[in-house]
């Protein structure tokens, strides 16, 4: 609702959304409420309903934090979000983003909430149907907390939508795979009219 206020307050032209888990429920629920406001979206890893796998990748979570602290947290965190080989490959850039993390690390209420929200969002199919923006569902088949199958029946309930599934690239595929998913956001901006013009790598960064 809030962000719906906003764009309505700059009087912004309709935006192409482009959101990463929660970040493309927010987009979906945006086009739902306000479809003028969204000329079309990219949604990264998301899905359209609860399953058992990410509900117990959040409770291993949970209970990390409540039990352990935000350090033990942000040590297990890129389990969840990054293939192993990726993980082997970038030790000492995780250890520096663990460390930044850390240090301004959100209130233990804060994450808790967030969690409970991401596991709690489930619109009926009905409402998922009038959600008319076009809409590229990307996902990956080595995501490590979001099933692939997840985006797959996303994709499936949304009625003008086509989906892209990588064979590797993990849950933060945008992080793993920059060159492959800048790619595939520019090709998608570019068949919704965004003008050429306005579309660099560098930005898109």
């Amino acid at each position: 609702a809030e962000l719906g206020e906003l764009l309505e307050e700059q009087a912004a032209e309709p935006v192409h959304f482009i959101g990463h888990a929660l970040g493309g429920l927010i987009g979906l629920e945006l086009a739902r409420r306000s479809p003028e406001l969204v000329a079309s979206l990219l949604l990264i890893n998301a899905w359209s309903e609860p399953n058992a796998h990410s509900r117990r990748c959040f409770s291993v979570r949970r209970k990390l934090l409540l039990h352990s602290g935000p350090e033990a947290y942000l040590e297990a965190q890129p389990l969840f979000l990054f293939p192993p080989v990726w993980i082997a490959a970038n030790s000492e850039w995780l250890e520096q983003e663990s460390t930044h993390m850390l240090a301004s690390f959100p209130s233990q209420a804060n994450v808790l909430r967030r969690m409970a929200a991401l596991q709690a969002w489930q619109p009926a199919p009905q409402e998922l149907a009038e959600v008319h923006a076009e809409t590229l569902v990307l996902a990956t088949r080595d995501d490590a907390l979001v099933p692939w199958t997840c985006s797959q029946k996303l994709a499936g309930r949304l009625p003008n939508s086509g989906i892209r599934l990588l064979p590797e690239g993990g849950h933060a595929v945008n992080v793993t795979e920059v060159e492959r998913f800048n790619e595939l956001m520019l090709d998608h901006l570019r068949k919704h009219r965004l003008p050429a013009e306005a579309l660099t790598t560098e930005e898109a960064l």
